[in-house]
């Protein structure tokens, strides 16, 4: 469950494009080694759980969601 966001956007109006930064808190509500969330056409790079990089990232723009797999299972809590 999200609990906050930091956003950063930066466009690029003769390329067309935006590029940023997301910073995410999350509420976890049980112990989970993925994590997935609405997205569409995103490109993630650099995706990090607690500073560590994660093991795996799949977008699906058919079905507007991204999926992370964590290298390592999160407990619950912040």
């Amino acid at each position: 469950m999200p609990l906050g966001y930091t956003v950063k956007i930066v466009p690029d109006a003769e390329a067309l494009t935006i590029a940023g930064m997301e910073s995410v808190m999350l509420q976890f509500r049980s112990a989970t080694a993925s994590i997935v969330f609405n997205s569409l056409n995103e490109t993630l790079d650099d995706v990090r759980i607690d500073g560590q990089p994660v093991r795996s990232v799949v977008s699906d723009n058919q079905q507007q969601l991204t999926t992370v797999i964590l290298g390592a299972p999160v407990r619950p809590g912040k």
